[in-house]
């Protein structure tokens, strides 16, 4: 089996790209793994079975990637870390690993940073999954009238960051009851090394269709 898996990776100060480095000896060993990266530098000796590819988020090479059995995607709420993962993520649809249930600092982060979301295309976001209330909320946080914390309680916009994934992993009692019904989800504790637990999983509700 091929995968390929998009994640951050040292020397990026995440704890996801320390879990990436100590999770690829496990995954080595079960299949053949490409780890792709969008920084053109990192700090990290790949195991046996695991290469570590660059890609540019705008011209993704998309014949290599296509070559794999299944994509995985590390989600976290740091934009600097998961801004070129979340884009992948939206046009080749894959398994996506989430690591916070609350992703409102992610998109907010893509504006306030620059990363390829400007303020309008943000407050649609916002509204299409928290409506018109929603954007009202996102308006006065864009003017700096509310703070990223306070507008992430009332619309996490978690839905936003799985919108076009085959599946979703979590970790928690609290992530697994918060995705929607139409969701396939796995509830995976972090256990790198250890026995693996009795998974909880729902499938959506919805089956997918594929037609060729």
């Amino acid at each position: 089996m091929k995968l390929n898996l998009f994640s951050p990776l040292p020397p990026l100060r995440s704890d996801i790209a320390r879990l990436t480095v100590h999770m690829a000896p496990h995954l080595g060993r079960a299949a053949e793994v490409v780890v792709w990266s969008s920084e053109r530098e990192w700090q990290f000796e790949p195991p046996s079975g695991v290469t570590v590819r660059h890609y540019d988020p705008q011209r993704p090479p998309w014949r290599e990637i296509n070559q794999a059995d299944a994509t995985f995607y590390q989600m976290g709420n740091d934009p600097r870390y998961h801004h070129a993962i979340w884009h992948m993520s939206r046009q080749h649809p894959g398994v996506v690993i989430l690591h916070d249930l609350m992703m409102q600092h992610f998109f907010s982060g893509l504006v306030f940073h620059d990363r390829g979301m400007n303020r309008r295309e943000y407050l649609e976001l916002v509204e299409r999954y928290h409506g018109i209330k929603g954007r009202v909320l996102a308006e006065a946080h864009v003017q700096g009238l509310l703070a990223t914390e306070e507008l992430a309680q009332r619309c996490p916009l978690t839905e936003a960051a799985t919108e076009n994934a085959l599946a979703v992993i979590v970790h928690s009692d609290a992530a697994f009851l918060a995705l929607a019904e139409d969701v396939s989800v796995v509830k995976l504790p972090l256990c790198v090394g250890m026995e693996l637990p009795t998974l909880d999983a729902r499938q959506a509700t919805e089956p997918y269709r594929i037609a060729v």
